[in-house]
């Protein structure tokens, strides 16, 4: 007979840490043009929970830097001209845990959130007349969250959240993460 192969040690989920893949949907909305636009955007990107990430101490994080490339069709329908670029949503929130079982549990936090965004617009309609502008805003808000966990196998999580941004203006989102523990 052979040796018998242990599985490492498997702490509750709140106490893992895990890193993977977000796709979040949100209700970007921004002060331009001399009103509020909104249009509901998919955004990618990476997402990192658990104890320890950037600072130790007796709480979890939540990291999330999100991206999307292309800039929202509100601005192609002011200007009548395409338009491109590109936004970048990160925080980093603490997160207090309601553990349902060893292998899920229910969370709620909030932290700060950076956010920048960068367009290129065109007005105009005939190339003598087009003009190019570089639309740039970058700033701090903050972000709070409500979300559910679950472990699927003895390395891989998912998790699905509502999201609550509060910048300039204030917006809705939903996200799901796939990770993986380290």
């Amino acid at each position: 007979k052979g040796a018998e192969r242990k599985e490492p040690l498997q702490h509750p989920i709140s106490l893992t840490r895990y890193g993977g893949l977000e796709y979040a949907m949100i209700d970007y909305t921004e002060p331009t043009m001399g009103s509020n636009y909104h249009q509901n955007m998919s955004i990618y990107g990476f997402k990192f929970s658990g104890p320890n990430l950037m600072i130790s101490g007796p709480f979890t994080m939540d990291i999330n830097v999100l991206m999307h490339f292309g800039a929202p069709n509100y601005y192609e329908t002011a200007t009548g001209n395409s338009a491109d670029g590109f936004i970048l949503l990160a925080d980093m929130m603490l997160q207090t845990n309601w553990p349902l079982s060893k292998n899920a549990m229910l969370y709620y936090g909030f932290g700060p959130v950076f956010h920048f965004s960068k367009f290129n617009l065109r007005l105009g309609s005939t190339a003598p007349t087009k003009k190019s502008y570089l639309a740039e805003d970058m700033n701090l808000g903050a972000v709070f969250n409500l979300g559910l966990a679950g472990r699927l196998s003895n390395r891989w999580g998912i998790r699905g959240e509502a999201r609550y941004y509060w910048e300039k203006t204030m917006y809705l989102g939903f996200a799901g993460a796939v990770q993986y523990s380290f």
